[in-house]
């Protein structure tokens, strides 16, 4: 695919990220995946989820405003994830903390994002793999904008 062709991206593909992307997918969006794992990588790419080789590469592959949900651990790992996504970031992206994060963790990034007009929510999801899968439980916390 060309770039700019995927719209939406899944950064996480552990059991419920590769999930959700195959649910995505299979209501027919282009989901790209991205995981530091190889392994998890190779995994998405057995279901048809393709999958970028780094950050920048998932960044580019995106349309625009991009979409992203990010599937990882909450704390430390969702901050690493912003932190290197920071650099790429623009106005009118959005982005979903799939990992059920503190809200005040989460109220915390959405203002440090929102002076880049960065959307940022907070998204719990319940289900487990077969709820993602088949149809999670979201439930979403941000502004009104950021969710629309």
């Amino acid at each position: 695919m060309a770039s700019s062709d995927y719209n939406i991206g899944i950064i996480g593909l552990g059991v419920m990220g590769l999930s959700l992307a195959r649910n995505i997918r299979s209501k027919g969006f282009l989901v790209l995946g991205y995981d530091s794992d190889p392994d998890k990588s190779g995994e998405a790419e057995q279901y048809h989820i393709p999958t970028a080789s780094d950050l920048a590469d998932f960044m580019n592959k995106l349309e625009t405003p991009r979409k992203i949900l990010m599937m990882v651990p909450a704390g430390a790992a969702v901050d690493s994830v912003l932190q290197s996504l920071n650099p790429y970031l623009k106005a009118g992206d959005c982005l979903a903390d799939g990992g059920n994060s503190f809200f005040q963790d989460t109220a915390k990034r959405q203002e440090e994002l929102a002076q880049k007009k960065v959307h940022y929510l907070g998204l719990g999801i319940s289900g487990g793999r077969k709820g993602a899968l088949e149809g999670p439980g979201m439930m979403a916390g941000g502004s009104r904008e950021a969710y629309e």
